[in-house]
């Protein structure tokens, strides 16, 4: 059934913000002019493209941030033809990419390449005039696959990139025979911990993507803070209940305020306990840790509460609510740095323009909720 009525009378300010702030977000749910899917939110920017680099190799080579394409081949050939590890030039590949699915993706993707170039590719952009094209076809992008393959010559690249997907793509970087790894912010949470263990004294620092001959960055930006919705059915008894079961959520367990009932977790002896006198998230001292709670929704998020959070932490600010607390005893410095890094380059983002499909694809079809616990 449309969900029109049904979201402006019982959605929440949290909820209509957001959608207010991004309309783009009911594009795959509207026929006929009416809203047919409740959008569940995801947090924004989580999966925007940075350059993590083995920030050890560039301290021991004297090496300063790469501000354009150039700068980073000249990494590129340091980190092969004059290893801070010793390693001889056959066996490093310093860019660890993955080519098999696609080279628009979530790691070891190249959508920052293309971007130097005037466009990202393998999806729809708009160009100058605010026409939609297709990235793969822009002029620049011939220009970055020339690059590309100039690279892949110069042994830049693992001549098996074509045969990786993401996590092998990681590999190579977390075995310590790459020192370029394109990736999210959350790299530090994996895959970076295996590079720690399997190459003592080794570190890794995120970098803003560089700038073409001309000038033009870019990279793809996919996220307008959904990550699946709900369709109501027309012969529900009460429609309105998933919503107020969302609604309460967001409210309560998204953002939760010091002193209330989920200002640790969401309940004592699963997601949180007192250890040794002091409330602890840590799986680890918890004996029975369980926190994959089978919420209908899924966890609720409010869209630009974590990076926001993060770039708190990372300017030196204290914690102060329960959920940047939270943040900060379980999200490496490292994490926060990336944060900052993704938010500085907010404006060099391409949005996809294609709504065909998308969101939905992980749509449910509910009936009414069941009772909330308070």
């Amino acid at each position: 059934m449309p969900i029109d009525d049904l979201f402006e009378k019982y959605a929440n300010k949290i909820w209509k913000d957001h959608a207010a702030q991004h309309p783009e977000l009911w594009y795959p749910f509207t026929k006929d002019g009416k809203k047919w899917n409740l959008p569940i939110m995801e947090y924004t920017d989580n999966d925007d493209t940075v350059l993590w680099l083995r920030e050890d190799w560039m301290e021991k080579l004297h090496l300063e941030a790469p501000k354009t394409i150039a700068d980073l081949e000249n990494i590129l050939d340091k980190f092969k033809n004059q290893n801070p590890d010793g390693l001889a030039p056959k066996d490093v590949y310093p860019l660890a990419l993955s080519l098999k699915n696609n080279t628009n993706t979530w790691m070891g993707g190249l959508d920052w390449l293309f971007g130097a170039y005037g466009a990202v590719e393998e999806q729809w952009n708009k160009d100058e005039n605010g026409n939609l094209e297709y990235g793969s076809v822009n002029p620049g992008a011939k220009q970055a696959l020339a690059k590309l393959q100039e690279w892949m010559e110069k042994g830049y690249i693992h001549p098996d990139a074509a045969l990786w997907d993401e996590g092998k793509s990681a590999e190579i970087w977390t075995k310590g025979k790459a020192g370029v790894l394109p990736g999210a912010n959350w790299v530090p949470d994996w895959p970076a911990p295996d590079l720690i263990k399997n190459v003592p004294g080794s570190k890794y620092k995120a970098y803003p993507v560089p700038a073409g001959p001309d000038g033009k960055i870019g990279t793809k930006w996919q996220n307008s803070g959904v990550n699946s919705s709900f369709m109501i059915n027309k012969d529900a008894k009460h429609p309105e209940a998933i919503i107020l079961y969302y609604n309460y959520l967001l409210d309560n367990l998204a953002n939760p305020a010091a002193g209330s009932p989920y200002e640790y977790g969401f309940a004592k002896g699963y997601d949180w306990d007192i250890v040794n006198g002091q409330p602890t998230s840590d799986k680890d001292k918890i004996k029975d840790f369980f926190d994959k709670f089978p919420f209908i929704t899924g966890p609720a998020r409010i869209p630009d509460l974590y990076m926001k959070s993060l770039v708190k932490l990372a300017d030196g600010a204290k914690p102060e609510t329960p959920y940047e607390k939270q943040l900060a005893q379980f999200r490496k410095p490292e994490n926060w740095y990336a944060a900052k890094v993704v938010m500085s380059q907010i404006d060099v983002r391409k949005q996809n323009y294609f709504y065909g499909r998308g969101y939905a694809n992980h749509d449910s079809e509910v009936e009414s909720a069941p009772p909330v616990r308070a």
